[in-house]
């Protein structure tokens, strides 16, 4: 089973704040399949950081990214999710694109994703 990557864990990999073993699990998943929601390529290519090469290595970084897309299967997952619990929608469509696609989620933010049934989410710091 593959992960899904989430923004905040691309951000953290791309400022260099991952180390020691949470850095080589991460590279590891990293190297072997880089898969990413559609949301978190909003989010992460959305911000603007400011200092051009920053933005350019993350554009680039994104692109190596296996891309899912908002399918009709994720959109249907997405309103069960939400019908079920009190969640963001953005939050609520990468833990439909996880569950849809058989990935566990990648992702510091864990309480966000609480009480999702059937998802496994790994805090990237706990490697």
């Amino acid at each position: 089973m593959g992960y899904l990557v989430d923004s905040n864990v691309i951000i953290d990999y791309l400022a260099f704040r991952f180390k020691g073993d949470s850095l080589s699990a991460i590279n590891n998943i990293i190297n072997q399949e880089l898969n990413i929601s559609v949301i978190t390529k909003i989010e992460v290519l959305g911000f603007t950081s400011g200092v051009k090469d920053l933005d350019i290595k993350t554009e680039q970084f994104v692109a190596l990214a296996n891309l899912f897309e908002l399918s009709h299967d994720v959109i249907d997952k997405t309103i069960q999710i939400r019908k079920k619990r009190k969640i963001k929608i953005a939050d609520a469509i990468i833990a439909a694109t996880a569950l849809t696609n058989g990935l566990r989620l990648l992702s510091h933010n864990t309480k966000d994703f609480v009480g999702i049934k059937g998802l496994a989410v790994l805090d990237p710091y706990t490697l």
